[in-house]
């Protein structure tokens, strides 16, 4: 008999949220009640993964919440148990930074300050939002930013739809590197709907503000990567650049991870920690 470790369990409160085109979010909120300090801290998972996997799992919802913050995740559309479109026309920036101020106006309907976290798709996400929301003075103004897997660079934009959607079919990986990594990242968990996920990719392969580098931030910023990652260097020199622009910038490289085992570092949670406490 196979035994599984149990999930960890830390007092919550699920729900759902429509999104302004109805499209239905699940969200978590730890703790469900009781005292917490500083600012609340948003969590924005990557392409592939959910709330549950990328932040209960991985030990985040454990370090932030030994440091007494307060957590919203939200599984993104065509992920975890929010619904999943398969149709790209589904999938935009705009939509999903509109998903995550909807997420927010119901998790904190009075607006605020709040941190935030995000890998992957989720920093790129997350950076978008933070640009929106200072620009338009949005009720909810993100303060310190940690952001993983990412370079700022633009999303999806080596992809070939014809192949991924072969690759969906048939199960034969392409040849094509960022194509055949997407195609294995749609089905990396068995929960995922790799129809949905390939409808995601080619939405936003062809959305313009993809096709852009993410906005640079005027918040302080944490930037990790993996040491394994093809992303380290760029984000490296993303990070000083920043620096030399008069942004708090720090780099953390993660020895030994890539992309997808960045995730659960130690350095990284306690490099995030450390940083959101300042």
């Amino acid at each position: 008999m196979t035994h599984h470790p149990a999930l960890p369990t830390f007092t919550h409160a699920a729900g759902t949220v429509r999104a302004a085109d109805g499209t239905t979010l699940s969200i978590r909120r730890y703790p469900e009640s009781g005292v917490s300090h500083g600012a609340p801290v948003l969590l924005v998972h990557g392409f592939g993964s959910d709330a549950q996997t990328n932040w209960l799992l991985a030990g985040w919802v454990r370090a932030l919440r030994q440091a007494h913050r307060q957590l919203i995740a939200v599984d993104l559309r065509g992920h975890g148990n929010s619904d999943r479109p398969r149709e790209s026309s589904a999938y935009s920036m705009r939509a999903m930074t509109a998903d995550l101020q909807a997420v927010l106006s119901a998790a904190l309907p009075d607006g605020g300050v709040l941190d935030a976290v995000g890998y992957s798709l989720g920093a790129r996400l997350t950076l978008e939002f933070a640009a929106q929301s200072r620009a338009t003075a949005g009720p909810h103004q993100l303060n310190r930013l940690v952001i993983g897997g990412s370079s700022g660079a633009p999303l999806f934009q080596g992809i070939d739809p014809a192949q991924l959607d072969r690759a969906l079919t048939s199960g034969i990986i392409p040849d094509d590197f960022e194509t055949a990594r997407i195609a294995r990242i749609t089905q990396a968990l068995p929960g995922n709907d790799p129809l949905a996920l390939a409808a995601l990719a080619r939405g936003l392969a062809t959305d313009p503000d993809s096709a852009r580098r993410a906005p640079d931030p005027a918040q302080p910023i944490l930037l990790a990567v993996g040491s394994a990652d093809p992303l380290s260097g760029a984000a490296d020199e993303w990070a000083a650049r920043l620096r030399r622009g008069g942004v708090a910038a720090r780099f953390v490289p993660l020895p030994g991870r890539d992309h997808l085992t960045a995730v659960p570092s130690g350095v990284f949670r306690a490099a995030a920690v450390e940083f959101l406490s300042q």
